[in-house]
């Protein structure tokens, strides 16, 4: 599988620099410096945890911090402030806002690395213990193993397949992540069944379908692979 998505707000190209040191291989580390960049990059891609100056040039990273909080699809992702301000006012502020913890710098590699995975591995139980996933009119209730639409009409739970159910929680929970192909056959089929390429084209072709109009929220990525995207204007 792929490595874990650290988004870093930091203005500082050197302290950019050991982050991204402290980290490789193990995480992909995608470095901005203002708030914007921050939102935009939230958006663009599934990201598993963001680190979080507070005192940047022109900027706050309370601000986004806040923002996150706010926002439907982003509010469950993990935060650590990593900054110098090490104030008993600024760190209460920051748990205050939902932050998961708080390091000051200068911080130790292997204490990073340490609070970092065990962030990410207490949202990843967290979410596996929901007893649902809701993205738009889409409900995926994980104990049931089912599949339930919102229509003007009422609900409809959706006939699906249990292959056709991984494959719909794989991309919904890695969204707006493109999920590779040979994830997709890993996490689908597994390792011990020969399975070939157009199977996973075919299994998506027949998940659109039972979808209906809501079909188009999965996406096909030319030779790498399909990611999901719920955002409103796709379906």
């Amino acid at each position: 599988m792929q490595e874990p998505n650290v988004l870093l707000l930091e203005d500082a190209a050197e302290t950019a620099e050991l982050v991204r040191l402290a980290l490789n291989p193990s995480y992909q580390v995608h470095w901005v410096r203002t708030v914007s960049e921050a939102l935009k990059e939230s958006h663009a891609r599934r990201i598993d945890i963001a680190l979080i100056d507070i005192l940047l040039e022109k900027e706050n990273g309370f601000d986004f911090a806040k923002s996150l909080r706010e926002h439907a699809r982003l509010k469950d992702i993990p935060f650590l402030f990593l900054t110098a301000q090490a104030g008993t006012e600024d760190k209460l502020k920051g748990f205050q806002l939902g932050a998961d913890d708080y390091i000051t710098k200068p911080f130790d590699d292997q204490e990073l690395l340490i609070r970092i995975g065990a962030r990410i591995q207490n949202h990843r139980r967290a979410l596996e213990n929901r007893e649902t996933i809701v993205r738009g009119s889409l409900r995926i209730e994980i104990p049931f193993q089912r599949a339930v639409l919102e229509t003007p009409t009422g609900q409809e739970v959706l006939d699906l397949k249990p292959t056709e159910f991984k494959l719909l929680y794989l991309l919904v929970k890695n969204e707006p992540e493109i999920v590779h192909r040979n994830e997709i056959l890993h996490y689908v089929w597994g390792d011990s069944i020969h399975v070939l390429p157009r199977t996973i084209d075919t299994h998506v072709y027949t998940l659109r379908k039972k979808l209906g109009a809501f079909g188009s929220w999965v996406k096909a990525v030319p030779g790498i692979g399909y990611r999901f995207n719920s955002e409103p204007g796709d379906a």
